[in-house]
């Protein structure tokens, strides 16, 4: 399910390499989902460069800044995006700060909280 949550767009489309370089992974424009991350002072994912897809030191800083929280903002609705660290294989803004969510990052294959 949340592979098909991915493919369906849930999820920003930063990529960090193994470098821990953070780029867009689109070298044009960005995601749906890009457009509604907001962090705690109102600068929006989308105020950062592009930078054509190629790795962005700018948009490491923003990703990491202290004492920042993320959100998805959809419209009236706000959902809390998990905070750093960050990895390839946890990328930024793609997974939700909620224990109830099949979308947040600690959720193991087969975990049921009861």
């Amino acid at each position: 399910m949340r592979g098909i949550a991915r493919i369906m767009g849930l999820g920003s489309s930063v990529k960090i390499d193994g470098s821990d370089n953070y780029s867009f992974s689109q070298k044009k424009g960005y995601s749906v989902f890009d457009n509604l991350v907001v962090n705690s002072s109102g600068q929006k994912l989308t105020s950062v460069s592009n930078n054509e897809g190629r790795p962005n030191a700018t948009l490491k800083a923003y990703a990491n800044e202290d004492s920042q929280n993320f959100y998805a903002e959809p419209s009236s609705e706000r959902y809390k995006l998990q905070p750093p660290p960050y990895s390839p294989e946890y990328p930024s803004f793609s997974f939700v700060e909620d224990n109830n969510s099949l979308m947040r990052r600690d959720l193991q294959n087969g975990d049921k909280d009861y």
